[in-house]
């Protein structure tokens, strides 16, 4: 049996005030402490993991996965 590939979605920039977190993203609460020592990582080290998130009607991007990254990005 021939096995297919994976495709990947391609990676696309958008500017970070075109961001929104989503209702469908699951971690609609988050810890202030926990999102300010990730916001000093992310300063730190850079964002590791990026974010995940369908465009909307109005040229927004709701984020799904990567909540707490959206909030240290923002803080």
């Amino acid at each position: 049996m021939k096995q297919s590939a994976i495709t990947t979605a391609p990676i696309q920039y958008f500017p970070l005030d075109a961001l929104y977190l989503s209702d469908l993203n699951p971690r609609q609460e988050a810890d202030p402490e926990g999102i300010d020592l990730l916001a000093d990582s992310i300063a730190a080290v850079g964002l590791l993991q990026n974010l995940a998130g369908f465009a909307d009607e109005a040229g927004k991007v709701g984020i799904v996965a990567g909540g707490r990254r959206l909030r240290a990005l923002t803080r």
